[in-house]
């Protein structure tokens, strides 16, 4: 009885100090995580219950760990800009707090030691812990992690939670770990009691503390980083796609359910993601999966429901907005949701993904009104592209005199200096401190003595950067290059190591430069957002007439001595006159004709045996290399076939930099790579997918985009090759039924291959070419009628993907026996 009575005092002074920490928390907007740990082994599974459940309304979940592992769970992953741990360990008569990153060092010497300890004894388990140690990630059946069994009944006390959940813990939500591997005695429970009133009695004091605390973290330093909302341009604009159905609603409580609910339904968000599936039902999620069924507003209001957010789903409609509204393509007027210029112009066929960030990091800035990080204007003064414009330019001026070689700046400096450039004022400085850097690291003989520097320099140099971790530092770095690589402003040299300013825009960005010292700009909400939104702001400092015509006679300067080094005939070009969009549509025009003269260069280039040799590796090693793995598909099988035949042009539609490189794949509403022949045409799309996605992305898209390819070709016989790591039954069956009946009416010609057939193929070449043959696109083309007759011989889709192999290996063998 006494022990039960102590018990329940124990209880209701804990709901004393968490309802008192709740509510200062809620006033003062610190978004506490509370982490008390203690004994309970000795509650019955009824009284167990009962604990829990009176903190279930504002606790909504509740785990049950040892001790120990606390020192192994990922709290190094929860959002470290926001929230604070507060410790409350009665055993050990200790409690205090400390913020995420601080959390996440503590932890980082003791990992290693307690990760070996234990193996998993429970199968669901691996849902709370698979992102336990960096990327060490735990697989099916892993046995390095063990869960007491009586510690494991706990999990179902309140619902299992998936990461995404977990990570997601706002204000007024509190986590509660308890260590129950011993039982309390009377004795234990009376002085917890006293220890718990003690703290209720030191709650002002702890929250003057915290408050200091969060004054003191936010004068902390950050790197800036591209928003993860950006990562992925496709993403951005099927985004928008759903939002412009809704374009003129209200915004509000029930259009933001309803965004989110769009974008389930058109499967945009949650299509294949097996943390959105973990919460749902075995059927639920087949009828997302089941891709012959059109997921009416309905049903994706219900699957949204079924997720049951403890926040309801309608904050997910703005984050998923937000992400539109940060690079200007949305924004909300007068209540109302409204399209951007800039937003219209990447809904349109023929938009330059390269185009819309540029227009959009021109003008990104901190602090800015609609970004409550970075907002201490003591620290924060800066547009980080422009930035970095101002740094590689001002690094390759202290090389040039210093004798120096000017080479821009290595992925590993920009990683250390360019994204901890806060402040436009201190781009000088900064740039002096990276040439110390590298001079200081060169000089070092050995690569242990060379990584000891960095790792040191890394440590005390950004040691005032609350974000400035390992994975961090690497991951933000390697995102922002490829995006700012997207502008065609920066260029990668050095074997793929240094950025550089791109030498073909160089009167473009002096211009930029001399108009621009990279400062933010003062602006009140609305205003900032219409200057992000609006695709004509601001005004270029080389659109003016004497600006465009020095870029004019500069790119066509580019074209001549092309034309010289390819024994291309001069293509006569003049000017009409000089307005100035007259002029920015003749520059387009000279930059898209250089394109297809370094493309005869490339081809010229790849006729050499050692870079059939290395287009071959790349092909084989396509998952190993610096690009995405979709952009070096796209990059390799437009080498493959330039170097396969003697066609008249192979034109890829990826984007490109100014130097013929990919720097991204193909829009969505062109085909990937376009081959001209003397006596045919035809189309090539590449995917990395190997999934049932594969049918979903290309099998409509690649016949659609053939048939609209063949409408428009110079010659009635065209074809499609579809080139992928392996080929899904559900694809193959689509395009069999093209090839066999029809689409839209006309049978296709459509050849599927995987990327080790197409090594085959150059393999083959090579033996010719060693071999003093030649090879001819007639030869080409009679392959491709081999594989598109089989219809005739076989009698489905698995029979023709089958037979495929055989008609290449007759191909192999007649034209090295011939």
């Amino acid at each position: 009885m006494k022990e039960n009575n102590q018990l329940q005092a124990l209880n209701e002074a804990l709901n004393d100090v968490f309802k008192e920490l709740n509510s200062f928390n809620k006033r003062y907007k610190i978004n506490l995580i509370y982490i008390f740990f203690s004994n309970f082994k000795s509650f019955s599974k009824e009284n167990e219950y009962k604990f829990f459940s009176e903190y279930d309304n504002s606790v909504k979940f509740s785990l049950t760990f040892s001790e120990s592992l606390l020192s192994i769970y990922p709290f190094n992953k929860l959002d470290n800009k926001k929230q604070k741990l507060v410790f409350i360990n009665l055993k050990k008569e200790e409690y205090g707090f400390i913020d995420m990153y601080q959390f996440q060092n503590m932890l980082n010497g003791s990992l290693n030691n307690l990760v070996n300890k234990f193996i998993i004894r429970y199968k669901n388990i691996k849902k709370l812990v698979n992102v336990i140690y960096g990327n060490n990630i735990l697989k099916e059946n892993d046995k390095r992690l063990e869960f007491p069994l009586h510690i494991i009944k706990y999990i179902h006390i309140s619902r299992l939670i998936d990461f995404k959940e977990f990570f997601e813990i706002k204000k007024n939500r509190q986590l509660i770990i308890v260590d129950n591997k011993n039982p309390f005695s009377l004795n234990e429970l009376n002085s917890y009691n006293k220890k718990l009133q003690e703290l209720k009695n030191n709650l002002p004091q702890l929250k003057k503390e915290l408050l200091r605390f969060k004054k003191e973290r936010k004068s902390m330093k950050k790197l800036w980083s591209i928003a993860t909302a950006v990562r992925n341009p496709e993403r951005l604009r099927n985004f928008l796609i759903t939002l412009k159905e809704m374009e003129g609603q209200d915004w509000n409580t029930q259009s933001q359910e309803e965004f989110q609910a769009r974008l389930v339904k058109n499967r945009f968000y949650g299509y294949s993601d097996s943390q959105f599936y973990s919460t749902l039902s075995q059927s639920t999620v087949q009828l997302i999966e089941n891709l012959n069924h059109h997921i009416s507003l309905t049903e994706a209001f219900n699957i949204l429901r079924e997720k049951n957010y403890p926040e309801g789903f309608a904050i997910r409609g703005r984050t998923s907005f937000k992400a539109l509204e940060k690079v200007g393509l949305a924004f909300i007027q007068n209540g109302k949701i409204k399209i951007s210029s800039l937003g219209n112009y990447l809904l349109k066929d023929n938009y330059d993904i390269g185009e819309i960030f540029f227009r959009s990091f021109i003008k990104w800035q901190y602090p800015n009104p609609k970004s409550r990080d970075f907002s201490n204007k003591n620290i924060y003064n800066i547009k980080p592209f422009i930035a970095t414009l101002h740094l590689i330019n001002k690094v390759n001026e202290i090389c040039k005199k210093r004798n120096l070689k000017a080479k821009g700046i290595s992925k590993q400096e920009f990683m250390i200096f360019g994204q901890s450039l806060l402040h436009y004022q201190d781009i000088n400085s900064q740039a002096k401190r990276l040439i110390e850097f590298r001079v200081a690291l060169e000089s070092l003989q050995t690569i242990d003595e060379k990584k000891e520097y960095i790792s040191n320099y890394i440590a005390e140099f950004l040691s005032e950067f609350n974000n400035a971790t390992d994975g961090n530092l690497h991951d933000y770095a390697d995102n922002t290059i490829r995006y700012f690589r997207l502008t065609r402003y920066i260029t990668i040299r050095g074997g793929g190591f240094y950025i550089d300013l791109e030498p073909r825009r160089m009167i473009e960005i002096q211009k930029l430069l001399e108009t621009d010292n990279a400062s933010a700009r003062e602006f009140m909400q609305d205003d900032y957002v219409a200057y992000m939104s609006d695709i004509n702001q601001p005004l270029l400092p080389w659109e003016e007439k004497n600006e465009l015509l020095k870029i004019y006679r500069g790119t066509l300067d580019d074209i001549r001595k092309l034309e010289a080094q390819t024994s291309t005939d001069a293509h006569p070009f003049s000017l009409e006159n000089q307005e100035i969009e007259y002029l920015k549509s003749e520059i387009e025009k000279l930059r898209e004709y250089r394109h297809k003269l370094q493309n005869i260069e490339l081809k010229q280039q790849l006729q050499d045996l050692t870079q059939i040799d290395e287009v071959i590796d790349k092909l084989t090693n396509i998952r190993s290399q610096d690009l995405k793995p979709s952009i070096a598909l796209e990059k390799y099988i437009t080498h493959a076939l330039n170097i396969i035949n003697d066609a008249k042009e192979i034109k890829a539609n990826s984007i490109l930099s100014d130097d013929n490189d990919f720097i991204f794949t193909a829009p969505a509403n062109k085909p990937d790579i376009e081959c001209f022949y003397e006596s045919f045409n035809s189309v090539c799309e590449v995917t990395m997918l190997t999934n049932r996605d594969q049918w979903h992305n290309e099998g409509q898209p690649v016949m659609r985009h053939f048939r609209d390819f063949e409408n428009v070709s110079s010659h009635q016989n065209n074809y499609c090759l579809f080139v992928a790591p392996s080929l899904h039954r559900d694809t193959i069956n689509t395009f069999w039924i093209s090839v066999k009946y029809e689409y839209e009416g006309n049978p296709q010609k459509i050849i599927p291959l995987k990327i080790s057939q197409v090594i085959q193929i150059l393999e083959t070449i090579k033996t010719l070419k060693l071999q003093n043959k030649s090879f001819s696109h007639l030869m080409f083309k009679q392959f491709l009628d081999d594989i598109v007759g089989l219809k005739n011989s076989v009698a489905n889709s698995d029979e023709w993907l089958r037979a495929i192999p055989a008609v290449l290996n007759k191909f192999k063998q007649e034209l090295l026996c011939n």
